[in-house]
């Protein structure tokens, strides 16, 4: 089975017409799940809101009409909702579900516009209290990854604080942009507005690495009465043997000092461990060394984050 998910800044849909026209348009593509951003929902409209839509919403909403985000889930597959965070101010949504036996951590945020690094501080922190074997993070992040290929017009500029903290967790925490992984060279947008004549691919999903494979299509479609386009991504739930992958060292590491002797410590410390086993080979000697550097390495990005 495939798990298809969109996302897509609607807009708004406090008005009653258009948000029943855009429950319908979503019912009509198909998809399992969709993550929706600035709903402007309320805490006297979720109600009114699921029994329109006929199943499972979520919804983070605030007392303004600025922000709100939902996500809407389909009758399709099995679902069971885990664990679940909605942030108080209307700007994301972290949940742990169930989808036919294999566990989630889907988040879907909606990110200021402007350069807030805490924002995705905050995100980040919360979702580390989550499952988070395998990640989606879905949105509008309004910011785009890399200048070159992600804007067109404009000034040759992004949120770049707060890029650095979505770039740095994204390392630590082993999530790639689907999208990109997926189309390399390719230049498109899921925003664009007139006068003047820009464009940016400010929505994405960071998806975790181990689950790249699995990625059967990432799209961008037209959306629904909004500036945005919609983006799609669909995901095998067929549980498939995980390979060995590689190892990875983050080498910004190595400025470091401390660091770099902390590696160097490492590497003594496993061959005085291992030097009298005349079991342990040099390959074996090898994956120890790696493994423990990389957990070192992972703690380190971690408190590095939490510190900026």
């Amino acid at each position: 089975m495939e798990l298809k998910i969109a996302s897509l800044n609607v807009r708004g849909l406090g008005n009653n017409t258009k948000r029943r026209e855009a429950f319908n348009w979503l019912r009509s593509k198909k998809f399992s799940i969709y993550m929706l951003q600035v709903v402007h929902c309320s805490e006297n409209t979720t109600d009114l809101w699921a029994s329109e839509w006929g199943y499972k919403m979520l919804f983070s909403y605030c007392a303004s009409n600025k922000a709100g985000v939902s996500i809407l889930f389909n009758n399709t597959f099995n679902l069971q909702i885990l664990k679940l965070f909605a942030d108080p101010n209307g700007h994301f949504i972290i949940c742990d579900i169930e989808a036919n036996t294999k566990l989630l951590t889907l988040a879907n945020i909606y990110a200021p516009n402007e350069d807030d690094p805490n924002f995705f501080h905050a995100l980040f922190e919360h979702l580390s209290s989550f499952h988070c074997e395998e990640i989606i993070i879905g949105g509008d992040f309004n910011l785009v990854l890399e200048l070159e290929k992600d804007k067109k017009g404009g000034l040759a500029k992004t949120h770049k604080n707060a890029r650095k903290v979505v770039q740095d967790f994204s390392e630590s925490l082993q999530l790639s942009d689907a999208w990109r992984t997926l189309n390399p060279d390719a230049m498109r947008y899921t925003w664009r507005q007139r006068q003047p004549d820009i464009h940016c691919r400010l929505d994405f999903f960071l998806v975790s690495q181990s689950s790249i494979c699995n990625i059967t299509q990432a799209d961008i479609i037209p959306g629904f009465k909004s500036d945005h386009s919609m983006i799609t991504l669909s995901l095998s739930l067929h549980s498939n043997p995980r390979g060995k992958g590689f190892w990875k060292l983050n080498t910004s590491l190595l400025a470091e000092a401390r660091y770099f002797e902390e590696i160097r410590a490492t590497i003594q410390e496993t061959l005085k461990d291992y030097e009298n086993d005349v079991s342990v080979n040099p390959a074996l000697l090898w994956e120890t060394v790696k493994l423990k550097c990389e957990r070192n390495q992972s703690l380190r990005l971690r408190q590095k984050n939490l510190q900026q």
